[in-house]
């Protein structure tokens, strides 16, 4: 997500993380660095994590590129996509593949998401980034949100960023508790209510 002050920002599932373990980032020399946990969002199931990479060489510290934030306002289907992370069961593995499908909404508290499927093959435990061609990461992999286990599901990155803000930042992400749903024309006339 970011680095600033030699401290990187991850994202990560929060579903797939257990708080009585300790957990750390591996860079490219295979050195261990711990993370922290600062922030969880429950209702998707994200959450950042943070780790100091004051005590690492040089050489490593400067070589860690921060991923460019991109835009899934103007996914299409027939996009070609990159899954990156932990996409096919193992580290540092790389998947491609194309958009499949118009986003399904999903409603939750607060906030609906947009859910795309990808024609990539669905791993259990898998999670990751889903960048465009470009390298701009454009969502996130989704177990919690995916209705066709076969394929690879992902969260547009436009509809959470603010909320990554928030996490990184360790503030919580308030809410009142209203769920939005999109309605159509005839909702009203079908409940026998006048609207004009």
């Amino acid at each position: 997500l970011q680095k600033k002050n030699d401290k990187l920002y991850i994202l990560t599932q929060y579903d797939e993380m257990n708080e009585e373990y300790t957990y750390s980032v591996v860079l490219e020399d295979d050195t261990n660095v711990p993370a922290t946990l600062v922030g969880v969002d429950n209702v998707t199931g994200l959450a950042v994590m943070t780790a100091d990479i004051s005590g690492v060489s040089r050489r490593v510290a400067d070589g860690i590129s921060v991923a460019k934030i991109g835009s899934s306002d103007n996914i299409r289907i027939g996009d070609m996509v990159v899954a990156i992370g932990n996409p096919m069961g193992s580290m540092r593995s790389v998947g491609y593949g194309v958009v499949c499908s118009e986003p399904r909404v999903e409603y939750l508290q607060d906030r609906k998401l947009d859910v795309y499927n990808t024609a990539m093959q669905s791993v259990e435990h898998g999670n990751g980034a889903i960048m465009d061609t470009d390298g701009r990461v454009i969502g996130i992999i989704t177990h919690k949100f995916g209705r066709e286990s076969s394929l690879c599901s992902f969260i547009g990155i436009s509809d959470i960023k603010a909320m990554l803000e928030k996490l990184m930042n360790g503030t919580a992400c308030a809410g009142i508790g209203i769920v939005p749903m999109d309605i159509g024309s005839n909702y009203f006339e079908d409940k026998d209510i006048d609207c004009g």
